[in-house]
């Protein structure tokens, strides 16, 4: 079956304030698609986002909506094709559900089915209760979940969303996260999701792209992606543990597979790393804090810090303890040893 795509973006090169903010040869995304993107502060993520949603301008290259060419005589009827749910929302001062009718009339909707639609995505995405209150009523979670529903009720056929929990709050992230992969499904809308938690990405994608100073450095689905990261940059981004090749070395008596000259650092992903209490451990506790992964917990070991993300059942202990000694085992494996 030949791939039908909803956006495609070739040659991309994209200026603001004269600086280039973008620079990339190819992003595609299928029908039905949903595609995480990360990258640190700055890297363009927001502007690919604008640029993807034709609200900026590329100044090379070309943009396709679902096989067809956009141009400056046919990007307006292009754009009514997407919405998207920015990181620091835009409402007008009037009730959110006011809000979100508003935005449907605009694009065509009738009366009733504003109204009804309305109600469905801010009861779906667990803004129902906020529908009365005005913007300046509501903390940045409820500004966010109201955002995301004025998105989807929109019956968008492409979505573009940034940080859409940059400001949700730990304890609803679960619930959220699940309304909104249920709403992604449902609606079928190819989409594209700047975040900065690969958790998130992993929950809501089937591909991730990495985005450094507004180059794609790699492109593939998330455990592509999140198993073999090409770069130490990437690997840091996704949340791997990444040594200089001579410490690793010395630290766990691995060796790689080639000639160690070829290389210039080790990735080591969480989940290859074992961690037991043992009073004769060479691991010791210096820090741990909780994240929506669980918790992560720092050791130091043979001169070097490794970030390991685990329950603390799991390393038998049901309270972490700075200072406790820990045994740590490797899965070879699942090393990955990034050539220079």
């Amino acid at each position: 079956m030949e791939e039908r795509y909803a956006l495609r973006m070739s040659d991309i090169c994209v200026e603001r304030a004269g600086s280039k903010v973008l620079s990339f040869p190819k992003l595609e995304v299928l029908e039905n698609e949903n595609i995480a993107v990360i990258g640190p502060n700055g890297s363009g993520k927001s502007s690919l986002l604008l640029a993807a949603a034709l609200l900026i301008p590329s100044r090379e290259g070309q943009i396709e909506y679902f096989g067809q060419r956009v141009s400056r005589t046919n990007r307006r009827k292009f754009r009514r094709m997407a919405s998207i749910s920015f990181q620091n929302p835009t409402l007008l001062d009037r009730p959110i559900g006011d809000n979100v009718k508003l935005a449907m009339r605009l694009r065509g909707f009738d009366k009733e089915a504003a109204a009804r639609e309305s109600n469905l995505w801010l009861e779906r995405l667990g803004a129902d209760q906020i529908s009365k209150k005005k913007p300046h009523q509501l903390s940045g979670g409820e500004m966010q979940r109201a955002s995301l529903a004025r998105s989807f009720s929109l019956a968008p056929k492409l979505l573009f969303l940034d940080e859409p929990f940059g400001a949700i709050d730990p304890v609803d992230k679960v619930s959220i996260s699940r309304a909104l992969r249920e709403s992604l499904n449902e609606t079928k809308a190819a989409s594209i999701i700047v975040t900065h938690d690969v958790g998130e990405a992993a929950v809501l994608a089937s591909k991730l792209a990495i985005l450094v100073d507004g180059v794609i450095t790699q492109f593939g689905t998330i455990g592509e992606v999140l198993l073999k990261p090409n770069s130490s940059t990437v690997a840091t981004l996704v949340g791997h543990n990444v040594f200089p090749i001579e410490d690793f070395v010395k630290a766990f008596r691995f060796f790689p597979p080639s000639d160690i000259e070829e290389y210039q650092a080790v990735s080591l992903p969480s989940h290859a790393i074992h961690a037991t209490r043992d009073p004769n451990g060479r691991a010791v506790i210096v820090r741990y804090e909780a994240t929506t992964a669980g918790m992560n917990v720092v050791l130091a070991f043979s001169g070097i810090e490794l970030s390991v993300v685990t329950s603390p059942d799991s390393v038998g202990i049901g309270q972490w303890a700075i200072g406790q000694r820990i045994a740590i085992e490797l899965e070879p494996n699942k090393i990955v040893w990034l050539a220079k």
